[in-house]
């Protein structure tokens, strides 16, 4: 097995595409649902990406509509054919309850079942997806998904708080070594790319948006946490300018390391954009230097219903 991490960037546009491939970027996620990225296939084979495909299930799902399986499937089988370098893929999704209403536990179970029918018809075409184990769902179905899997993914709740969600993640991890899956299953972070989490678990892999998202309202990533510096979000209470001389300092002297001034970062989103992207491939970088040993707790402090 391959044990290098790898951070993939989601990517809805050939401009942030872009942009991760001029900072470097070699991992990139493209979803079903935003595939225009593929207009510049040329400039991924050239740069030899490995490309991570998501099926867009929450996107259609936030809009009240559904993914067709065998579109996706198709989608799928298209790209692998056309594309030279590596590409792995995610099973179809199946979203509980419906927007704007808090699934109920019998609404989990019935989309981890529909879920991981899609699974076994995906891998009855030919497939092998690496199929997604979700914060509430029974310990049963992560079971199930590492003896038909041997690339899952991890996907905590983002309404849960880093407290809940760090547990969670405990108890995950804990559960696959007692199973004798950790080390022979490679795992996927999903929408997860907290600095603390990623070098606390041994995932294998983890995706980010928000080093996108961020930019555009004024924010980069540094090695102390976000700061906002916008030249248009003054009255943020993170703005640059309220922080200790010694601590703004630092910030400046990070951004400018990446070979551009302070003042194109604070004026320009796309020198913030390259920032972010800078300092999640630092991330990939440190955990390759020092791969993530995870431990068990010898005394748990709390109870796991598996």
């Amino acid at each position: 097995m391959n044990n290098q991490f790898r951070c993939f960037f989601a990517v809805g546009s050939r401009e942030y595409l872009w942009l991760l491939l001029v900072s470097g970027a070699k991992n990139i996620l493209v979803s079903f649902a935003y595939q225009e990225p593929f207009k510049s296939i040329k400039l991924l084979k050239r740069h030899e990406c490995d490309l991570l495909l998501d099926s867009g299930a929450f996107t259609a799902w936030s809009k009240g509509k559904a993914v067709d399986i065998d579109e996706y499937i198709e989608f799928i089988k298209k790209t692998r054919s056309q594309y030279p370098h590596k590409i792995e893929y995610v099973n179809l999704d199946v979203i509980p309850g419906t927007i704007g209403k808090k699934p109920t536990s019998e609404d989990v179970e019935e989309a981890a079942l529909k879920g991981y029918e899609n699974l076994l018809y995906m891998q009855s075409k030919g497939l092998n997806p690496i199929h997604v184990f979700h914060q509430g769902e029974h310990f049963d179905w992560l079971k199930k998904m590492c003896d038909k899997c041997d690339y899952i993914g991890i996907s905590p709740c983002n309404d849960y708080s880093d407290k809940v969600k760090t547990e969670w993640l405990q108890q995950a991890f804990d559960y696959l070594k007692r199973i004798g899956k950790i080390g022979k299953v490679k795992t996927h972070a999903f929408g997860m790319t907290s600095t603390d989490l990623l070098k606390r678990f041994p995932f294998s892999s983890a995706d980010s948006s928000s080093y996108a998202f961020t930019s555009a309202f004024g924010v980069v990533f540094t090695p102390g946490g976000k700061c906002v510096i916008s030249t248009t979000q003054e009255k943020h209470p993170d703005y640059i300018e309220y922080k200790p001389k010694e601590i703004k300092d630092k910030i400046i002297e990070h951004i400018e390391s990446y070979g551009f001034s302070y003042k194109l970062a604070k004026e320009n989103y796309k020198f913030r954009n390259i920032v972010n992207i800078s300092h999640f491939l630092d991330i990939e970088e440190e955990i390759n230097n020092n791969p993530v040993q995870f431990e068990s707790p010898q005394n748990p402090l709390f109870n796991f219903d598996y």
